[in-house]
């Protein structure tokens, strides 16, 4: 299967069990959410995820993610309401803190080191999306007036 499908990855607080899960995306849609009978739904629990959380769209070689009514999605930081494309190595946060790593089809792996995405990496990244700078010694905040 990973020689053919792209794939979520999971990154967990405990380095050790990162990686551990791998969530392929077939051709056609597939449901992500609580678990139910559907042959074509992915199953997730955490915190925040709605039974019908997202949609993954595997479809020519693209796969997309779109958030359904009500559900928290979060890609690279920055969160979603509408339909995105994903790209190889994007990061993903389903819920309040179910976090993967996108995984794009064989031709667009290479010999990429994911490693250096730990759950650090995904919360610093939504730190900074949301004006929260963390640096060695210092937080800084900047405030956006419209």
């Amino acid at each position: 299967m990973m020689q053919m499908h792209p794939y979520i990855l999971n990154i967990n607080e405990d380095a050790q069990l990162s990686g551990v899960v791998k969530l392929f995306i077939q051709e056609g849609d597939w449901d992500i959410g609580l678990c139910d009978s559907s042959p074509t739904s992915i199953c997730i629990r955490g915190l925040g995820i709605q039974e019908r959380h997202a949609v993954f769209r595997n479809e020519q070689r693209r796969v997309t993610l779109t958030p359904l009514t009500g559900s928290k999605v979060t890609v690279n930081g920055n969160a979603v309401v509408q339909t995105t494309e994903l790209q190889h190595l994007d990061r993903l946060i389903l819920g309040s803190n179910c976090t993967y790593l996108f995984i794009g089809f064989p031709s667009e792996r290479g010999g990429d080191d994911w490693s250096r995405y730990d759950y650090d990496y995904f919360l610093s990244e939504l730190a900074a999306a949301e004006g929260i700078h963390l640096g060695k010694d210092k937080i800084r905040y900047h405030i956006f007036i419209y």
